[in-house]
């Protein structure tokens, strides 16, 4: 199922699913598996509590952000209306909670965006 991520404050469209949304094991954050907690054992328990985008899939808006910020690192503001609803970190090389995955470095959190299923 696909997806869209709107930003929480100005509903705006941020990200689609087409544009690889991830789970800090690298899964696929697909609809149909949002609030599945992670496959892998050692994080059985948590929950999605943010997405994160491969380098190849990033919207023009994250490719600007990341440009802006020099490729180091920042918060991920929405074009819309500017509140944070993410970060941009190249330098730091953060695991997963479990400490078996090196996390991507653009990441958006759940709290700040809302989900919604595309219909056809």
């Amino acid at each position: 199922m696909e997806m869209t991520l709107k930003c929480k404050k100005c509903r705006i469209n941020l990200i689609e699913s087409q544009h690889g949304l991830l789970n800090g094991h690298n899964e696929s954050a697909d609809y149909s598996r949002i609030n599945q907690p992670y496959l892998n054992e050692k994080c059985q328990d948590e929950t999605f509590s943010a997405f994160y985008l491969p380098e190849d899939k990033y919207p023009q808006w994250v490719s600007d952000a990341v440009t802006d910020l020099n490729w180091v690192s920042g918060k991920l503001k929405c074009p819309g209306c500017s509140v944070t609803v993410g970060s941009v970190d190249f330098v730091a090389g953060r695991k997963c909670s479990c400490g078996s995955n090196i996390l991507l470095p653009v990441k958006i959190i759940r709290s700040k965006v809302d989900p919604h299923l595309i219909k056809h």
